[in-house]
């Protein structure tokens, strides 16, 4: 059966009050910025085909009966009915504020002390098969893989994996723990390179790397990587290009942003010409409710085209609401939603003459359709010769009437889960961090909400 016990999503907590990423009190509807996850466009050159090297995995999951196949009308018909119902609970929680906020602040308060990975421990016990077995792919290597083999069985192409473990802000630290904290970040970033499919993704968060690289990122002007830190990250991408996996650069606060963007365009200097197919191997993440996202773009595309490497180009609406200088950030939701749709057809038109590899991130149903339109469009005026295939994907646990439906699309659409992994003390840790930084996105779960009732209703029979 499917392991319902499994999904999960990297940005999960968060993840539950989630639209497309929250804006807390800009007066911003929920939907002006989901994060990461995403669908992407990728652009080949002639004679490039896409290739994925996945072999399912063997599961023990039933075939899917006839009568639950999904469709455009019921995408979330081979979805099994506990999985159903565990949604309903888990993003009504999240869909409410005062239960979300009570729930948040009782777990940030006592984590430490209550040793939830304990089986012995009852309260780990249900954030286990509940928050952990909705929204995260496991603790290891052979959980991982299940994951993977169950989505693959419902039609999801694979996974954009994270590690949950992140680096505690605050406080003194010396050279030494600093130096530290860089190389268990280095190694845990390593390990889930390891741990993902061969032509998958792996999302990497600098800010992971500990105080040191925050100091470099966010100096005026920006600092390049400190030797070791630029070592480690070197060591990442060798690994990368070894197993055939593709690194999503995390958009991180505005403080920051301009070192992320540097650090991120001398990767791809470096590594976007290693692939036999002619794709990116590093991306950066845009966030496009900041005002100077198309000029960004506008710089980094012609830099690329200028030395002959592919852009990676991953575009989300936008995650920092909560701490990035409102002034920064388009006056309001129809701006970003049109700065967003703008860049996807800037990007496919091709007229920039630029490679680009694109991953549009969004769980906003009119992007996606957008995106597709533009993607056809392409398409034909390439005479299908640069446009390989569309690809979407969102974050594990949400957005699901999405994913499962693009999953019947019948030509070149492959579709994506983002996920995180770890302990379930490292993973319940890394949702509250998210739901810290999105702190008002009830809508997203009330759409997950609703669509799993619809499904319900036709399970048992109320709907026909």
């Amino acid at each position: 059966m499917y392991r319902q016990t499994q999904l999960a999503t990297t940005n999960a907590l968060c993840i539950l009050r989630r639209p497309s990423l929250a804006l807390p009190s800009t007066g911003i509807p929920n939907s002006h910025c989901l994060r990461p996850l995403a669908v992407s466009t990728l652009r080949s050159r002639k004679q490039s085909t896409l290739t994925h090297s996945h072999q399912p995995a063997t599961t023990s999951i039933p075939p899917t009966s006839p009568n639950l196949a999904a469709t455009p009308e019921r995408p979330l018909a081979s979805l099994p009915f506990t999985y159903l119902l565990r949604s309903i609970l888990l993003h009504t929680v999240s869909a409410s504020p005062s239960l979300l906020s009570l729930t948040t602040r009782f777990l940030n308060s006592n984590i430490d002390r209550l040793h939830i990975d304990s089986p012995l421990n009852p309260l780990g016990w249900i954030l286990y098969y509940t928050f952990y077995k909705h929204f995260c792919a496991g603790k290891n290597e052979k959980e991982i893989e299940t994951v993977v083999a169950d989505l693959r069985d419902r039609g999801i192409t694979g996974v954009i994996l994270a590690y949950a473990r992140e680096v505690e802000k605050g406080g003194e630290s010396t050279e030494a723990e600093e130096a530290k904290q860089a190389k268990l970040w280095v190694e845990g970033t390593k390990k889930t390179v390891e741990y993902t499919p061969k032509g998958d993704f792996v999302a990497v968060k600098y800010s992971g790397a500990g105080p040191k690289a925050l100091r470099l990122l966010g100096a005026s002007p920006p600092e390049m990587p400190s030797l070791e830190l630029a070592k480690g990250l070197e060591e990442i991408c060798e690994l990368a290009v070894k197993r055939g996996i593709r690194l999503l650069m995390d958009a991180e606060q505005v403080a920051v942003q301009d070192g992320i963007d540097m650090w991120t365009v001398d990767l791809m200097r470096k590594y976007n010409h290693r692939r036999s197919d002619g794709k990116a191997v590093v991306y950066n993440t845009y966030q496009m409710y900041l005002k100077s996202a198309p000029q960004k773009i506008a710089q980094h595309l012609a830099v690329s085209k200028n030395e002959n490497w592919p852009l990676g180009v991953k575009l989300v609406r936008g995650a920092y609401l909560s701490s990035d200088p409102r002034d920064a950030i388009c006056d309001s939701q129809a701006d970003t939603d049109k700065q967003y749709d703008n860049a996807i057809q800037m990007l496919l038109a091709g007229q920039h003459g630029a490679k680009v590899d694109l991953i549009v991130a969004t769980h906003n149903k009119e992007s996606i359709r957008k995106a597709k339109i533009a993607a056809k469009t392409a398409l034909l005026q390439e005479n299908g010769a640069g446009l390989q295939e569309i690809k979407f994907a969102q974050l594990m646990g949400m957005a699901d009437e999405l994913s499962f439906g693009l999953t019947k699309e019948k030509e070149g659409v492959k579709v994506y889960k983002y996920v995180v992994w770890g302990s379930v003390t490292e993973c319940v840790k890394y949702l509250l961090r998210r739901a810290q930084e999105n702190q008002s996105s009830a809508g997203r779960s009330k759409d997950n909400v609703q669509a799993c009732w619809e499904e319900v209703k036709w399970r048992v029979g109320l709907r026909r």
